[in-house]
């Protein structure tokens, strides 16, 4: 209780600095932080590039990793109603025709009525696959709609998954998410 007392003026004015530094700033004293953070990060990079440590696409990838990485999946998956789907038991020949002209590596597959999302196929597989008609799909894993960009891309690639199942709490599905929209960001130029 004595160094409660004794120290509870300090702990009041720094409180209330912190404040008088959010009201200024327009920023809690923590964004602030992860800011510089963020510029001195930039800088090391920058610095290990200018040594010879790191490349010119390392230093890049890196910059990009961190721009990304707490993005949420539910911003970046792609709404049921937008995607060209397929109907279990569909003829092959026209899926692929299909496939082809989307420019389409994985399709989604509905049940036969085209109500309920049952998986994905590979365009690769459709080929390789002798049958006349789609009668076989991938397992469609599903993602948190809040689960981060990074965590995402590596659930994906630890289930070697190239299409995904975004849903909300209620196991609402919200969209469809691909390898590619998760991967693309980190290769693209700064």
């Amino acid at each position: 209780l004595f160094f409660v007392a004794i120290f509870a003026p300090i702990s009041a004015i720094l409180w209330g600095l912190g404040r008088l530094l959010q009201s200024l700033l327009g920023e809690a004293p923590l964004r602030v932080r992860l800011a510089l953070a963020r510029k001195e990060l930039q800088q090391v990079l920058a610095e290990g590039q200018d040594a010879g440590i790191l490349q010119p696409a390392q230093r890049k990838l890196a910059q990009n990793l961190f721009s990304i990485a707490s993005r949420r999946v539910q911003d970046l998956c792609t709404p049921l109603g937008r995607m060209a789907s397929i109907r279990l038991g569909a003829d092959k020949k026209e899926v692929i025709r299909i496939a082809r002209r989307h420019r389409a590596t994985v399709s989604p597959v509905v049940d036969a009525s085209g109500r309920e999302l049952l998986g994905y196929v590979r365009t690769v597989d459709l080929h390789l696959d002798p049958s006349e008609r789609v009668e076989t799909y991938r397992r469609l894993p599903s993602i948190d709609a809040n689960e981060s960009h990074i965590a995402a891309l590596i659930q994906m690639q630890t289930s070697k998954e190239e299409l995904a199942r975004v849903v909300d709490a209620d196991g609402v599905t919200l969209g469809l998410l691909y390898a590619s929209e998760l991967t693309d960001p980190l290769f693209r130029e700064t």
